[in-house]
């Protein structure tokens, strides 16, 4: 029987295959109204703005995932620090800004009533 390979993660990293993961579980899709629910009117407008002309507005699907999204200004500056090297496509640069931000550690709290 076969099964599925284990991916090993170490070090600060990302694989190309985590993010092909997530693609696959959460694709790229540029929607304007949702990015005015998700990040508030002020910061969605200044966002689209940003991303408006070419060659970065090939990127603005990106900005639907939280991790990119929350972190559009230094996503933007990493583009423009890019020059002419643009990442081909919006899952190349997806993978590209995963990798040159490294790992990020989580941590969840749970939040108890005084009487549990």
């Amino acid at each position: 029987m076969e099964t599925e390979k284990e991916t090993k993660i170490t070090g600060n990293t990302v694989l190309e295959q985590e993010v092909q993961w997530m693609l696959e579980t959460r694709p790229l899709f540029y929607d304007e109204s949702q990015l005015m629910k998700d990040y508030g009117e002020q910061d969605a407008k200044e966002m689209i703005s940003i991303f408006s002309s070419e060659p970065l507005s090939t990127f603005k699907s990106c900005l639907s995932w939280p991790g990119i999204g929350s972190r559009y200004k230094l996503f933007h500056q990493y583009l423009l620090n890019l020059g002419q090297n643009l990442p081909t496509s919006p899952n190349s640069a997806f993978l590209q800004f995963a990798q040159h931000l490294g790992r990020v550690t989580t941590f969840r709290a749970l939040a108890l009533q005084p009487e549990q």
